[in-house]
């Protein structure tokens, strides 16, 4: 016979808790599961799905030889009696349970696009003070008279500069918190500053996997014209060159304070136009003007003279999202 180092404990236990420490049962009050199941009893109908939260139960001291946990069983018993499947990525529904009871709340839904700004002086994310429209605001407003959610965040991946322009296209997930409808809405969402395309719905986990990109990207800069001779020397110095970037002056107030070393893949120059290849977090304005020394080498470095880029533009991301997302939904 196995020794019960907590026989009173167990001695007052109800009979589903008896059954699950393999004890004797005893009729009242349980102090393990505070006769939730009970409790429970009304909670049917339910589909689609689901999250189980359960908390501020404590069988720390009665788990001796148990047959299962009552976490376990309160999943199961909850499931027997709905029509739902256990999804914490994507849950529609979150059913929280403690020793009071239960109570029900709406899930939060992820839509995943890709943005393109089509003018400048738009920030990406909303300001708390209103100094700009911001994409964050044109896209989730949209969304929001399709969906009418609590609430709306959007997580990109990366960002451009509030006056640079973006028509290669960025990657980003709108957290939409406990909306009227689930609907997979897919789409394209137009507006004179701003244009989205939504793919659909995603797991939550495709959040962290967008916000914590980094990939190259391909710029287009304006500026005042160059020689041909200059547009050769730009060409043939800025061939895989690694550069080294002291945070920004622009930048110093939100920034790390360190030096970054990022290669410029290369450099295709035209009169009063460039095209910059550059690895990701590269800072395409202070690769040209050098920012007081701050970036070097620089363009103005190498042609000894000061050159500023006027209008920038991000031509094309060389991101993965789209082959992930196929993956996630062939599953």
């Amino acid at each position: 016979m196995l020794f019960n180092p907590y026989p009173l404990h167990k001695s007052v236990v109800c009979e589903r808790c008896a059954y699950r420490y393999n004890v004797a049962p005893k009729p009242g009050s349980c102090p393990v599961c505070y006769n939730i199941f009970e409790k429970l009893e009304s909670l049917q109908g339910l589909e689609g799905k689901a999250a189980i939260r359960i908390s501020g139960f404590n069988e720390e001291n009665y788990l001796f030889n148990p047959r299962s946990t009552l976490a376990s069983d309160i999943r199961k018993f909850i499931l027997e009696r709905n029509n739902l499947v256990l999804d914490y990525d994507n849950a529609e529904t979150i059913i929280n349970v403690t020793p009071e009871g239960y109570s029900l709340e709406k899930g939060d839904l992820f839509l995943f696009g890709r943005y393109f700004k089509l003018k400048n002086m738009i920030s990406q994310k909303r300001w708390h003070r209103k100094k700009w429209n911001s994409v964050e605001e044109i896209i989730g407003d949209y969304l929001s008279q399709i969906y009418k959610p609590k609430a709306y965040y959007m997580h990109a991946s990366g960002r451009e500069d509030v006056d640079a322009f973006n028509i290669g296209g960025r990657a980003f997930v709108m957290e939409l918190q406990k909306p009227e409808s689930f609907q997979d809405f897919q789409g394209l969402i137009e507006t004179p500053e701003v244009v989205a395309i939504i793919y659909g719905k995603v797991p939550r986990s495709f959040v962290k996997l967008v916000s914590d990109s980094h990939f190259d990207k391909l710029y287009l800069c304006h500026h005042d014209p160059f020689s041909p001779e200059e547009r050769k020397k730009l060409e043939s110095t800025f061939q895989n060159l690694v550069i080294s970037q002291y945070t920004p002056k622009r930048v110093e107030n939100r920034r790390a304070k360190k030096t970054r070393k990022k290669t410029v893949y290369w450099v295709k120059s035209f009169e009063t136009f460039t095209y910059v290849a550059a690895e990701a977090g590269t800072y395409i304005k202070e690769l040209f003007h050098g920012d007081e020394g701050r970036t070097t080498p620089s363009f103005s470095e190498v042609l000894g003279r000061e050159v500023r880029c006027r209008d920038l533009t991000v031509v094309k991301t060389w991101d993965f999202f789209l082959d992930v997302l196929k993956n996630v939904r062939e599953r």
